[in-house]
């Protein structure tokens, strides 16, 4: 009489039990962070690698997207980053008129790359950073026309130590 009602409750326990390991072991959930409008300085000793220009709100004009690197040392037309403590700054800042949207402001290991793109969505325009060096990640950024500000969101963030492999062609046995 009571091996109904014994075997359904492990049955629903169990099953409660599985729903709640399947959720937390879920894909990462991305995070979102909000990047104002602010005054932010260029270091005279950083160096322009890049400039876009691209509509990024929608209004018709566009933004220009700049990022720089350093420091550097600019001799004779030959620029060189310099080794500075093992560190580098990248600052990746989006100019709309006189507000300006550091995106990203950062030093980082003299190892590390940062390369970004602009994907274009059905209802939005991204720029997508891809940090690579000791720590990976990737990061879009959108413009929020309704707050006047970006959504920096998170995509991927490595979390232990990478293992590079190599893009040589190798002999396999």
């Amino acid at each position: 009489m009571y091996k109904i009602p014994t075997l359904l409750f492990l049955l629903i326990l169990i099953a409660g039990c599985n729903n709640s390991v399947n959720h937390s072991n879920s894909d990462k959930t991305s995070q979102q962070y909000n990047i104002e409008k602010t005054d932010i300085k260029i270091a005279d000793d950083l160096f322009q690698t890049a400039r876009i220009k691209e509509d990024l709100d929608g209004d018709g004009s566009k933004e220009i997207i700049s990022l720089y690197l350093g420091p550097i040392l600019n001799k004779e037309d030959k620029v060189t980053v310099l080794p500075y403590d093992e560190r580098h700054i990248w600052q990746l800042i989006v100019y709309d008129g006189n507000d300006t949207f550091p995106l990203f402001n950062k030093s980082v290991q003299s190892d590390t790359n940062l390369d970004f793109w602009i994907e274009y969505t059905a209802n939005k325009k991204e720029i997508v950073v891809f940090i690579d060096g000791e720590n990976k990640s990737i990061a879009s950024y959108t413009y929020d026309k309704e707050n006047n500000r970006f959504v920096k969101e998170i995509k991927y963030k490595s979390e232990g130590q990478i293992r590079g492999i190599s893009p040589a062609f190798q002999k396999v046995d």
